[in-house]
């Protein structure tokens, strides 16, 4: 389930004052609302990652699934740096 509203405030509250969030990671087969909003609170970005190999079409091993995982925090540090 999604975490509250107070939940996600706290996080957001936390990783603020640590100053050092830049990609906030989740997965693609769970919604991305939390970790959308916990990204803009941050000034972060949203990286959606495949969760195992048979997540996505395109990825047919664990070696495709690296660099989905790899690519989708890359593309989310370029929208970041922007």
């Amino acid at each position: 389930s999604e975490p509250s509203e107070s939940q996600i405030n706290d996080l957001a509250g936390k990783l603020t004052v640590a100053g050092r969030c830049r990609i906030v990671v989740t997965e693609t087969a769970c919604p991305v609302k939390s970790a959308d909003t916990v990204a803009s609170r941050t000034g972060s970005a949203t990286a959606k990652i495949p969760s195992s190999v048979s997540s996505q079409r395109q990825t047919r091993d664990y070696f495709d699934l690296l660099d989905s995982i790899v690519n989708a925090i890359g593309s989310s540090l370029d929208r970041l740096c922007r």
